[in-house]
């Protein structure tokens, strides 16, 4: 199961009737721990589905169009990635939580908007991740403090820092209000619109399709939930975002070209001057 599920995207997420809280749509499952009879899966949204299978219970594993060894009354769990099906027979007790995060306590700021509706006001959440007390934090973890947004997962935020070149480890304080401007629109197009494909996130070891040098990934922040970036594109060399105003109508993608194109520039800049100055 960890082989066919883990780092893949979730097209379907059927569980028992009145189970709440479920992964959101195309959310990416980060592990899968078994403890005794107890099978967890968690996704990078922050939902945990448990399953205590008991003696009787199973999970089975299947090809997308491969026949289940049982009718589908009998599933429990049922969830769906690119290739195949996992299925859960027979569970005792079926269970979903979001894992505990006293940030989202009321006394504590409340959370802030949602990227996931329509019409956010994403200049609150720039506001709010360019406040002071969130200076010395990471622009990785402030990315996933809900008081900061909700809605967002693991893969937005790395690879919205990898199409922006942007260390995952430059603290918030050292930024612009105009680079945090660019980074939440950055974040609101990744939530509403996907990705296509990912350049960074899970591929530890392999090479960057922007650069060629070594992607890697680490656990990060109190949450410890996992970062992906590239070692050279994204080694933090103080280099200033792409204007918002070239953001306005661009994905991230849009952004790699804009960051290519501006390095290619500063290329023939330089061929220039070694041709005027020797």
């Amino acid at each position: 199961m960890r082989t066919a599920l883990v780092n893949q995207s979730s097209l379907r997420v059927d569980v028992v009737a009145g189970l709440w809280p479920l992964p959101s749509e195309h959310s990416v499952i980060e592990s899968i721990h078994r403890d005794g009879r107890c099978v967890s899966i968690e996704w990078d949204d922050g939902i945990t589905i448990e399953t205590w299978l008991r003696w009787r219970g199973s999970w089975e594993l299947y090809r997308s169009n491969q026949m289940w060894r049982l009718p589908m009354s009998f599933a429990r769990v049922v969830i769906e990635v690119p290739g195949w099906t996992a299925v859960c027979f027979g569970s005792v007790a079926v269970d979903s939580y979001r894992m505990p995060d006293r940030h989202r306590h009321p006394q504590s700021g409340g959370v802030g908007p949602d990227l996931r509706r329509e019409g956010v006001d994403l200049g609150a959440v720039a506001t709010r991740l360019f406040h002071p007390t969130r200076a010395a934090m990471s622009i990785f973890d402030a990315l996933g403090d809900p008081h900061v947004l909700i809605g967002s997962g693991n893969v937005d935020r790395s690879e919205v820092l990898w199409a922006l070149e942007l260390s995952p480890f430059t603290p918030v304080g050292e930024l612009e209000y105009d680079d945090v401007w660019t980074i939440v629109q950055a974040m609101g197009r990744a939530v509403r619109d996907g990705h296509r494909s990912l350049s960074v996130y899970g591929r530890v070891g392999q090479p960057c399709v922007r650069c060629g040098s070594s992607i890697t990934g680490a656990r990060q922040g109190e949450d410890r939930r996992m970062a992906y970036w590239c070692t050279a594109c994204q080694a933090g060399d103080g280099q200033r975002l792409v204007p918002p105003p070239l953001l306005e109508t661009s994905m991230p993608a849009d952004v790699l070209y804009l960051n290519e194109a501006r390095a290619a520039r500063q290329r023939v800049r330089i061929f220039d001057d070694l041709r005027d100055f020797g």
